[in-house]
């Protein structure tokens, strides 16, 4: 029996259909809520507001606060002083993943509920109670801030979320598919394959993989036609909430390997890869999970399914290992090519310390060979040795050996 598993399930109220967010006003009114601060971005605000009627309440007094674009220490600290000075009651976040993530670790400061509208389908942050830290230059901070508390409600309209750039869902897509990599290598320990709430969480992490590896490329042409369709309408449902009981049910256990781990040595270390999104980024990092486990046949096996909505369509393991295979215009191939021949060659020949236990300052990560933690008590910089030295020579590897 495990002693130190939390399960935090998901939000307390959780609808998503056309007309949703009429509803926002009768959780609300749940709450008694009088004063409440809406957190907003720019783009998608603007998408956002013709479907909030509720603003319009005489009731509420709305108080709007446009958010700096990063979930961060500084961000929430902003909102902290905003609640305090306008004695808030209650915390409404509009828009994507990052802001979501600010929004509920706000909250979680100043010990206030919050409820989530989200305006893109590109992670399960709305779902969790966990958030992402980031530095307001975008990188990474390195850790997340866990808390127990849960969000009073996630509403959306899929009506708003289809109205956003196709790459985002595509990001969402990938990231979700991890669920089901990362969660089935912690899972399949022998002392864990008889907890029922892991079990639980396991048979989630598989209906996300099974509904993308057969439905996303009907979901993803859908939402570039902007039409509601029952395939984008599960599939982004899959990523805003199904992807987020995965961990909600497994805790810890059903949650982040080397998948994320790739990501967040990615976003830490390597200032130019903060334009490419968060899905992208853990996207690269299952094949390097894939490796890691020599799981050429999983790959193999799903050549002819919709598994090549992030392999082949769009370019994220071009053939050639080189950016060259004939979409070279399209985001995800540069992105292929950039971290093939650039943002890590470019590492290992310039090398550069960090900041950390401090046993890690080699100079150069070429010079100095990748050894687990024998020569460093900090493990991200472990991770990191290994992903600066390793991942050019993985990835034509791995590419030769899914491809042939």
């Amino acid at each position: 029996m495990l002693t130190d598993l939390k399960v935090k399930v998901g939000p307390q109220v959780y609808r998503y259909h056309e007309g949703a967010i009429d509803y926002v006003p009768e959780v609300l009114k749940e709450y008694k809520v009088k004063r409440l601060l809406l957190v907003h971005g720019t783009v998608s605000w603007e998408k956002a507001k013709p479907k909030l009627l509720f603003l319009e309440d005489a009731h509420l007094e709305i108080f709007y606060h446009c958010y700096t674009g990063e979930c961060s220490y500084y961000g929430a600290g902003l909102i902290a002083d905003l609640v305090e000075e306008l004695a808030i009651d209650f915390i409404l976040g509009v828009g994507g993943g990052k802001l979501a993530d600010l929004v509920g670790y706000a909250a979680h400061v100043v010990n206030r509920p919050f409820g989530l509208i989200p305006t893109l389908a590109s992670n399960c942050a709305p779902w969790t109670p966990l958030s992402v830290m980031y530095k307001e230059s975008g990188e990474s901070e390195g850790k997340s801030e866990h808390y127990l508390r849960q969000a009073a409600f996630l509403i959306t309209d899929p009506t708003l979320v289809i109205d956003a750039p196709v790459s985002y869902f595509i990001a969402g897509l990938a990231d979700t598919l991890a669920k089901w990599i990362e969660s089935e290598a912690i899972l399949a320990q022998p002392h864990l394959k008889n907890e029922p709430f892991l079990q639980m969480a396991g048979y989630t992490a598989k209906l996300c993989e099974t509904a993308i590896l057969t439905q996303s490329k009907q979901a993803i042409e859908d939402m570039k036609r902007q039409e509601v369709t029952d395939a984008f309408c599960h599939l982004s449902e899959i990523v805003i909430a199904v992807a987020g009981m995965v961990g909600g049910l497994g805790d810890k256990y059903a949650r982040n390997a080397a998948a994320h781990a790739m990501h967040d040595a990615i976003s830490k270390y390597l200032p130019e890869s903060h334009r490419f999104l968060h899905g992208e980024k853990v996207a690269y990092g299952m094949f390097y999970q894939l490796a890691l486990e020599e799981k050429w046949t999983w790959a193999r096996r799903r050549r002819h399914t919709d598994f090549t909505f992030f392999t082949i369509d769009d370019g994220i393991s071009c053939r050639t290992g080189d950016g060259k295979c004939g979409s070279s215009h399209d985001r995800h191939c540069r992105f292929t090519n950039d971290l093939h021949g650039g943002i890590f060659s470019w590492r290992i020949h310039a090398g550069g310390t960090f900041d950390c236990c401090g046993d890690c300052r080699t100079g150069s990560f070429a010079r100095k060979s990748a050894t687990r933690s024998s020569d460093c008590c900090c493990r991200s910089c472990w991770v990191a040795r290994e992903l600066f030295v390793s991942v050019p020579f993985l990835y034509q590897y791995l590419l030769r050996k899914v491809y042939g």
